[in-house]
Order: C-alpha cells, then structure tokens, then sequence
C-alpha cells in the first residue's frame, strides 16, 4: 500500500489555493500531480477507431444529420487535447429502405407499412472513449461516472452552432432539470468494440465433457473461487512431452509414446507438480483439457494496480509469482525445496540440473542467453524423483468456469 507524506510543500499549496491545478476527478491527492503520459491530439489526426481499440470502451455521444462527422470529430480531439483520454470516432450505416410492419390494418385488410420520417438510408458517427480490457474496469467505471458530468465545448449550446448530436433538445431539457450538475454526456455507457467479431464476447464456458473430467480432481482449477490465476505450467501431448518422457519417465521410458499416453504423461505431471506446489505451501490448481493439461497459482479478484504514474502494474502478490517461476528473472532453477528428492536420488545438484536442461531441450529447445528456466522434481513413483518444467513466461489468464455457455459450445 503506498503511504501519502505527512507534508505538503508550501508553493503546492499556494498554487492549489490560488486555483491554478484543476485536480482531475476521481483522482487521489497526489496522482493529481503525478506526471502522465499526454495522448496524441493533432487537429488533423486520424483517430476512426479499428478493431486494436478497446475491447470495451465508453460510448460518449453520437451524431446524425448535417455536420453530424465534422461535430464528432470536434468532441473527439476535444476530450484528448484537453481531458486526455483516447477518444475515437465511429461511423454506421442503417438502412432503413425495407420499412417497418405497423400495429393495425389498412383499408384493405392489409397490416399497415410504415416507413422513416428520416429517409431510407442514416448514417451516424459515434465518439468511443477507452481502451479498457473488461466491462467492470475499475478504470472504465470512474472515467465513465466523469464523462457523464463533462462539459464540453463542442457540446456546449451556448456556442451559437446547430448541434447534430442525437437528442440534443432532449438532453439541453435533463441538464436545465437537473440544474446543469450533469453534462450532455449523462447517458454514455459501457459497449463493446463493435469492430470485433461478435465470439469475441461468448464467454468460455468449458465443455460439459471437460467440465465432467476436471469435477473428479480434489485441486482442479474449475473450484477456484475468483476470476484470475497465474499459469506456471503447460504440459501438451506429443509435441512437448517426449523430450522429458525419453530421459525421465518411468510410464512411457524404453518404449514410444502413442498420442494417447503422451496426454497422460502430461496430465499425470500436471497432477504431480500441482502437489508438489501445495506441499511446498502455493495454492495451485491444475486443469485437462483435451489436447493439454496445465498448472496455474493463486486465485485473485484483482491482478494489477495503478501506479502513480497512471501505468498498470501486476499487483506484488503476481508479480512475485511470475519472478519465481519465470525463466527471465535470476531466481533460482529450483524454486521449491526438494530436500528429499536430492537425498532420494543421491546426485549432486549440479547433475539434476544437468539432466533438466537435456530433457528442456527436447520439449521447447534452446532458450536464449540470460534466461534461468524453473524446474520442480517430483516423485513419479515412490521414492524415485524427476524434475519437470515451468513456462518460460507464466501469465495472468481468465479462471475456466463451468457455465451454460459451455454445455452447448463446438469444437
């Protein structure tokens, strides 16, 4: 937790006193005066949103009508010069040609045709605020309550210009209701980036087949209770399992592994390491899927942290996790004490080591210069030990949850 000093420089507070910093809202004392990283805002710069924005972002105010993409653009710079946020602009086209079925007949018994008062064809511009990675971004659900509170100058009805934003009269008669405490943005929201595909957005809920495997382990990831954890550890079929299998197997050594044994030697070392973790007092979990079995720690509600610089960072309990078990740090190789396993095996260190390395070189290959890949040893049969690897790089991943979703999805 960081601690707010105790003092406040005195020409701080002058400045502040004297009206000169205009803190942001929602901001914490000294965030507001923390530097933060300008977005680009060039009158003439290009700033149509793609399908590398969001994926969720706040959507502001549209526009339709005369002026409707030369008003959107002006609301889009204006919230980066000025509010610094990263704004886009969006256009969609309805077509409106087919007209609409009404409630009733006509004269003739027929039910009723109707069709739009704004012609057959619309076409409206859309300012999207983001990026943020989640509907319930923390981040997002601040700035959004801020937005619907802006005033700003392109919206602005005092600035003698039509206004091409959709229900602007309604809007002006909420503001002058509300006594001018809440802006023309008062109705923005959470949405989608509607440039992505719409699977994008399915959750992933794991098959009932999956599911039903995964029920019968006591530390199985599916139980869980919050959203994230960190994966440590991947173990797939054939394609990495057979270095380790030739050198340290006792289930498929001597002989060569079809498909099938090559996805129990990886689900038995995903089991085997995940106790390995929980003897070693780490709350691991492991998880099969069809075509891999992986291990993963913790279970967080929150992984990052806002620094007071604006960035996000992993929070300290993740990150140091991911220095553990990450071959890019200069931790130790063998992060979790196997005392016994040396003493079973009676090698020197250095040999265990030795033997890791050649069975990692069969799996992943050659890693580069600097990095210090993990290893764990754990005891295949009864008092006999193999080592077996971490990731390269673990990683934050959304929990597999066992959903609705999941009992009619495809493979």
């Amino acid at each position: 937790m960081r601690c707010a000093p105790s003092f406040v420089p005195v020409t701080l507070l002058a400045v502040i006193a004297a009206g000169f910093v205009e803190p942001a809202v929602g901001q914490s004392f000294w965030e507001r005066f923390a530097p933060v990283e300008r977005v680009s805002a060039e009158p003439k710069g290009d700033y149509t949103l793609t399908d590398k924005h969001g994926p969720w972002l706040i959507m502001a105010s549209t526009f339709s009508g005369e002026g409707a993409e030369k008003q959107a653009r002006e609301l889009a710079l204006e919230l980066r010069s000025r509010q610094n946020l990263n704004a886009y602009v969006h256009n969609m086209e309805f077509d409106y040609s087919g007209g609409v079925t009404g409630k009733g007949l006509d004269i003739y018994g027929e039910p009723i045709r109707m069709r739009y008062q704004r012609g057959s064809e619309v076409t409206e511009f859309t300012v999207l605020v983001g990026d943020f990675a989640a509907v319930d971004d923390p981040r997002a659900q601040r700035m959004l309550q801020d937005i619907k509170t802006m005033h700003p100058e392109a919206l602005s009805a005092t600035s003698g210009k039509s206004s091409a934003q959709n229900y602007g009269g309604f809007r002006s008669w909420l503001r002058g209701r509300s006594g001018g405490a809440e802006g023309p943005m008062r109705t923005a929201f959470m949405a989608p980036n509607p440039l992505l595909p719409h699977d994008y957005f399915t959750p992933r809920g794991v098959e009932k087949e999956v599911a039903k495997w995964n029920s019968r382990v006591e530390h199985s990831l599916l139980k869980a209770p919050n959203r994230y954890t960190v994966r440590v550890a991947t173990f797939r079929g054939r394609g990495t399992l057979q270095g380790a299998a030739s050198v340290m197997s006792t289930r498929v050594k001597n002989k060569k592994a079809d498909d099938g044994e090559a996805l129990v030697e990886a689900a038995e070392n995903a089991h085997l390491l995940t106790e390995a973790l929980r003897d070693a007092g780490y709350e691991a979990y492991e998880f099969h899927d069809r075509d891999e079995s992986y291990v993963t720690i913790g279970s967080f509600d929150r992984v990052s942290q806002t620094s007071p610089d604006g960035s996000e960072t992993p929070t300290a309990e993740v990150q140091r996790i991911i220095q553990t078990f990450g071959a890019a740090y200069n931790t130790p190789a063998e992060p979790l004490p196997s005392p016994i396993a040396r003493k079973q095996l009676k090698v020197d260190p250095a040999v265990v080591q030795a033997q890791f390395n050649q069975a990692f070189a069969g799996e992943v290959g050659q890693t580069a210069a600097g990095l210090t890949p993990k290893f764990a040893q754990v005891e295949a049969e009864r008092g006999k030990f193999r080592p077996v690897p971490f990731d390269i790089q673990p990683y934050v991943m959304d929990a597999p949850k066992k959903t609705v979703s999941g009992v009619f999805s495809w493979r």
